[in-house]
């Protein structure tokens, strides 16, 4: 069984913290290792010190496995990004990724938000079918340091 909670202990930014580990893990095993990169944030931090009126992140379990996460963050009044969504492989296929795209959807949407942005890379194909099956469309980029990424794609839907 699927089970979902939003983050908002600290036990639970814990689960979050070790799932965004293995989600830079996984990239770095598919040949993109953002680990290195030196303007990446303590996440821990950063995630400690965000409003969690602004924010949001989902932690998923199936059945007492932890097993994918997903956040979104605020970009200003009206624009939020959604981050981190990443499946355990081993949970892959079981409508998990979709499900916590649509959670954050509608946690952007109960926030007030009107727009809500992602950036994901061009060979990650189930994501990139989930987030077009949700209704994103593909935008110029909204970082200037991501400008220039290989195979990266902003996308954006109206909430």
């Amino acid at each position: 069984m699927i089970r979902y909670e939003i983050v908002e202990t600290e036990t639970q930014l814990k689960l979050f913290l070790i799932m965004y580990k293995e989600y830079l893990e996984y990239l770095a095993s598919i040949g993109h290792d953002i680990v290195t990169n030196p303007k990446l944030p303590d996440i821990e931090q950063e995630l400690k010190s965000r409003d969690m009126a602004q924010d949001r992140q989902i932690i998923a379990h199936f059945d007492d496995e932890l097993a994918g996460c997903i956040g979104l963050e605020k970009m200003d009044d009206d624009v939020c990004e959604m981050k981190r969504m990443f499946v355990k492989p081993e949970y892959r296929g079981k409508g998990m990724g979709k499900q916590l795209a649509e959670l954050i959807v509608e946690e952007g949407k109960k926030m007030g938000y009107k727009y809500m942005r992602l950036s994901t890379l061009t060979y990650l194909k189930e994501a990139l079918n989930i987030y077009r099956s949700l209704g994103f469309k593909e935008i110029g980029p909204y970082y200037e340091d991501d400008a220039n990424i290989e195979d990266i794609v902003f996308l954006e839907i109206e909430l």
